[in-house]
């Protein structure tokens, strides 16, 4: 996790510099996260752990499939 951060940090800084940052794209992302964090961090702590496992895979796979369509 330490290392994704670090990453991400970098690599935004260098976005924004290069002028490549769309405020108000960022600014939905933003949005539409905070919610999912704070929902998604109650519910991980409720549900068996099979649950979110499961669900992941599924989207994977499904977006797996989608790619290869594609």
């Amino acid at each position: 996790m330490f290392h994704a951060a670090i990453l991400l940090w970098a690599a935004g800084l260098a976005h924004w510099i290069g002028g490549n940052v769309d405020l108000g794209l960022a600014a939905n992302i933003l949005l539409g996260s905070i919610p999912g964090v704070l929902l998604g961090s109650q519910w991980a702590i409720k549900v068996p752990t099979r649950l979110p496992r499961n669900a992941l895979g599924v989207v994977l796979i499904a977006s797996s499939i989608s790619l290869i369509t594609k």
